[in-house]
Formats: structure tokens, C-alpha cells, sequence
């Protein structure tokens, strides 16, 4: 019980730009040379996905703050561009996160068939497939 409510306390504690920062990097590495108008961050994939919630609105500014001071983004008259720091980051995240699809996707495979050992390999049980 006390590690729960430790980690509900540090849920307020931490950072918006730890939750929201990859967002913002994700979106940016999706834009044309990695460079996104200001008034169009908010209303591009996958930071968009988060636009109808008000908190988001009002905590951006901060977390473009904290991402600029940390060096993961730059900022012109034009816009906000990744660094090449930030561009290892997100890859690397994005490395992460395909691992851990590939391994849930693998798990899924070895329970299916200790779950149903007559389906043949031959039927195949592929990624993407329905």
C-alpha cells in the first residue's frame, strides 16, 4: 500500500514534459524535414490525438520550454525542429517500441499454440494478417 500511494505521488510530481515531451518529439520527427510551424504542432499526428483536452493546450508551452532547454528542439521564426540529439532519442524509442510489438506479438504466438496445438504451422500465423 505505502508503494502505491509513493507512486501516485510521484505521478503528480512528475514533469508534464515527461509524458508529453515524446509526443511532441514523435510529432515533430513525422514533419517534412523535421520542422513544424508552432500553430500546426498541436493539430498534427500524434500530438493530435491529444488536442481535445484542454490540459494539453494549456501545458504545452512549458513542455516546448522544457524540450528547448534540454536541447531536444529549436526553435526559429518559422517553427520547431528536432536536433540531431532528439532524432537519436526518438529513434531509439521507436526501436523500443517496435521490440516490445515484436515480443508481445511473439508471446501472443507461443500462447496461441499451446492453446490449440492442431493449427499448423503451414496455416501460418503471421504478423498483419487477420
Amino acid at each position: 500500500m505505502a508503494i502505491y500511494r509513493r507512486l501516485e505521488s510521484l505521478r503528480h510530481e512528475a514533469p508534464v514534459s515527461q509524458f508529453l515531451g515524446p509526443l511532441v518529439l514523435a510529432t515533430l520527427d513525422r514533419a517534412d524535414d523535421h520542422h513544424l510551424e508552432a500553430d500546426r504542432l498541436l493539430t498534427s499526428p500524434p500530438l493530435s490525438t491529444a488536442e481535445g483536452v484542454a490540459a494539453v493546450s494549456d501545458m504545452i508551452g512549458p513542455v516546448i520550454d522544457d524540450l528547448r532547454n534540454s536541447g531536444l528542439i529549436e526553435n526559429d521564426a518559422a517553427g520547431y525542429r528536432l536536433t540531431a540529439a532528439s532524432e537519436q532519442t526518438v529513434h531509439q524509442i521507436q526501436a523500443e517500441k517496435a521490440l516490445e510489438e515484436n515480443q508481445a506479438f511473439g508471446q501472443f504466438v507461443t500462447i496461441l499454440r499451446a492453446a490449440y496445438p492442431a493449427l499448423k504451422t503451414a496455416e501460418g500465423i503471421q504478423r498483419g494478417q487477420p
